[in-house]
């Protein structure tokens, strides 16, 4: 069976403990991808006049289930 590993990773300012069988520097890619994709919709016009609720739908998309 596969260890477990764990990271703590800063992602849009907050940080987060990610988990799972791939090493900590593998999931430290993980949260920079998600750092990078968010700071691209936060550029955007039509991102930053979304309300609240639907660029928190938005971002979660980003993360598969």
């Amino acid at each position: 069976m596969n260890e477990k590993h764990y990271a703590q990773v800063l992602i849009d300012g907050k940080i987060y403990t990610l988990g799972g069988a791939e090493e900590a520097q593998y999931l430290q890619k993980v949260a920079s991808y998600i750092n990078d994709k968010t700071a691209q919709l936060k550029a955007k016009d039509g991102f930053r006049k979304q309300s609240p609720e639907r660029k928190k739908k938005v971002l979660r998309r980003l993360l598969p289930a």
